[in-house]
């Protein structure tokens, strides 16, 4: 779903996982002034230069409630708010030689670059 270009996007609900996602329980806020909940949100499937964590543990800071709760505007929801994850890898992709299923690993807020902006093209991603 292209959330991006609908207009009350801020309302709608959590969409049906495409052909490419499945699944996942997560705590977070659906819509702006709900409490932190369980939710079902939409994870991509693994792809070639991906891996999937089984998530152990996962710090909450007190910008992630400042955000998620709206406090300092411009929440997106749903929203999921966490960093600093650890846990073990239990799938990765075709193409990813520096972990293995069965590995501990820990990763930071930054998961993504979209590899094409300024920042990323002088390697800040």
């Amino acid at each position: 779903m292209d959330w991006k270009n609908l207009e009350n996007w801020k309302d709608m609900p959590i969409p049906a996982p495409q052909d490419d996602e499945f699944e996942e329980v997560a705590w977070g806020i659906e819509k702006a002034g709900e409490a932190f909940k369980k939710l079902t949100i939409n994870r991509p499937k693994t792809g070639p230069h991906d891996v999937k964590v089984d998530l152990e543990f996962c710090g909450i800071c007190h910008t992630d409630v400042h955000v998620a709760l709206n406090e300092l505007g411009g929440s997106m929801y749903p929203m999921v708010p966490g960093h600093e994850l650890v846990g073990t890898v239990v799938e990765v992709g075709a193409n990813v030689t520096k972990v293995k299923v069965g590995d501990r690993v820990g990763y930071g807020c930054i998961a993504d670059g979209c590899m094409d902006c300024n920042a990323c093209k002088r390697s800040e991603e």
